[in-house]
């Protein structure tokens, strides 16, 4: 009979100790870790394919009156723009700059290299 008073309460103590939390919810102690948020379909735009964001960017630096296009060479991948040939010193800063306001740029690597003076 003493082993059953002594048990009984403690075993109510164990069966209501978990009353009143939702069984889902993490414990009160327990940290939260929040997921970052993420862009809505409307707000996500989509990155161009590299061949349509090449058409792009040649089509831009020849518009550049300015510009000789004839010895750039432009290779894209993932959104990244390479410059490459060799140019007119004053053609190097604004061929970067033209390339940059072209939709779907993320990076700009100006590799162009100036003509050397005739002697």
């Amino acid at each position: 009979m003493k082993v059953h008073s002594i048990l009984a309460p403690a075993l109510a103590a164990l069966v209501f100790a978990g009353c009143g939390e939702r069984p889902d919810a993490p414990p009160a102690d327990s940290a939260t870790v929040l997921e970052p948020s993420r862009p809505s379909t409307a707000e996500a735009v989509p990155a161009p394919a590299d061949g349509v964001l090449k058409t792009r960017v040649v089509e831009a630096l020849r518009q550049d009156s300015s510009l000789n296009t004839d010895s750039m060479i432009v290779t894209v991948r993932e959104g990244e723009v390479k410059l490459n040939g060799v140019v007119p010193a004053e053609q190097i800063t604004r061929a970067d700059t033209v390339v940059r306001k072209v939709d779907g740029v993320r990076v700009v690597i100006n590799a162009l290299r100036p003509t050397t003076p005739s002697s």
